[in-house]
């Protein structure tokens, strides 16, 4: 008896110790001071580096904007500096990067309430020292996305403005690069994807590859651009599938590696009628070329999805789909071979939404309306084995590094209710 009370007691304490040493991978929160109606974004290198970016207007009744960053070394505090203000101009959701030397990239769209049009800016700096003040890049309009490549250079999309007579309901990306140390170039427009405008455009994504090609894609269009390694022109055009698709994803890893996937339905302009939904489609790449189509769904209620790859080629693709008035959450794993298995559902609805370089899955709750299920809302699942690690508290945002194995999350706390942000990171 005694003996059975041991064995127990030593389950309990090794659990309780794998327990604690899954949540100590996640670092203790530091807060920063950020108005509850700010528009944030989030960015962390392999070190642990964190930078938050945030937009707030002025108090009413007068207009104007603000953009600051807040700045924090692993292990450091916070420090946050100003770097762009207007009495007259109006500032939407910015974009943050961080390289793996630690230069911090800040855009954000602004705009005059009243005109059309808009203007993109951006700034630049280090962690800690002189920064470079704020420049205008281009006229332009939100949303904009930052991506760094393995050799530092970071590329700026955003959507272009559409021509005075053309479609005012889709509008294609516009695009810009920097040099480590240096101001964006001359912006330039793509002629693909097309970005939808219901209110405010579907952004331009952008994406490095471990070789350094860059890709940009949509969620509304099956149509993908990439450079060559190292390269800055979008000489390769690749559709992937009808040209209106809803829900599309492409994440790359090594180098020509990756997965897309997309619902073979349609986005719209129109508000009031919505989406078109229909089954789910993916696409390996492999060796710098798409694989043939598979689709992995016979249902045609999904409207989401989210791809995954990872470093050996395999990878995930995740979607959720509405039945009878309820969300389900389906994910299909797809092998190094870039054949996906068939689909499976997900009970907790947590689902890989991203990962690091080296291969450390991040799920979260990927979709709107998912099941309710007690449980972690967001966890780490490292390269190599071993225990799934939850985050400290559901994020609003997170983010995975581009050159290490990193992941933070931020969540709001403080009084009054989101007067400040808790950023909390994993690292192995």
């Amino acid at each position: 008896m005694r003996t059975a009370h041991a064995a127990a007691a030593a389950a309990v304490v090794a659990s309780l110790v794998a327990a604690s040493r899954a949540i100590a991978a996640w670092s203790p929160p530091r807060t920063v001071r950020i108005p509850p109606s700010a528009l944030v974004a989030l960015a962390v290198d392999g070190r642990g580096d964190v930078a938050i970016a945030w937009s707030e207007r002025g108090l009413p009744p007068a207009q104007g904007a603000t953009v600051r960053v807040a700045l924090r070394r692993a292990g450091g505090a916070f420090r946050t500096r100003t770097l762009w203000t207007s009495r007259r101009t109006t500032a939407s959701e910015p974009a943050v990067a961080v390289d793996a030397r630690g230069q911090v990239t800040v855009a954000w769209p602004s705009a005059v309430p009243g005109r059309n049009g808009g203007t993109i800016r951006a700034a630049y700096g280090p962690l800690s020292g002189r920064w470079h003040a704020a420049r205008v890049v281009s006229a332009g309009l939100a949303p904009v996305r930052l991506a760094v490549a393995p050799d530092r250079d970071v590329l700026l999309t955003f959507a272009a403005i559409p021509p005075a007579r053309g479609d005012q309901a889709f509008t294609t990306p516009g695009v810009a690069w920097r040099t480590a140390g240096h101001r964006f170039g001359r912006a330039a427009r793509l002629s693909a994807p097309r970005l939808v405008i219901p209110v405010q455009a579907t952004p331009a994504v952008p994406a490095f590859d471990a070789a350094g090609t860059a890709y940009v894609s949509s969620p509304c269009d099956s149509v993908v651009l990439r450079t060559r390694p190292g390269g800055r022109r979008f000489t390769t055009r690749t559709t992937l599938g009808p040209r209106q698709v809803l829900g599309f994803s492409l994440s790359v890893s090594r180098a020509g590696r990756g997965l897309a996937s997309w619902v073979a339905g349609r986005c719209t302009a129109d508000v009031m009628a919505g989406d078109t939904p229909g089954p789910v489609v993916a696409r390996a790449l492999a060796g710098g070329r798409f694989g043939a189509p598979q689709q992995l769904s016979t249902s045609a209620t999904a409207y989401a999805t989210a791809a995954v790859a990872l470093p050996d080629g395999s990878g995930s693709v995740s979607w959720a789909e509405r039945n009878d008035d309820r969300g389900d959450v389906l994910r299909s794993a797809v092998g190094a071979d870039g054949v996906a298995s068939a689909p499976q559902p997900v009970a907790d609805a947590l689902v890989p939404v991203t990962a690091t370089r080296a291969g450390d899955q991040v799920l979260a709750l990927a979709f709107a309306n998912p099941p309710v299920v007690p449980g972690p809302t967001l966890l780490v699942r490292p390269a190599g084995g071993g225990p799934d690690q939850p985050a400290p508290h559901a994020p609003s945002l997170l983010v995975a590094s581009s050159d290490g194995r990193a992941v933070a999350a931020t969540w709001s706390t403080g009084v009054p209710v989101g007067s400040r942000m808790a950023v909390s990171v994993w690292r192995p």
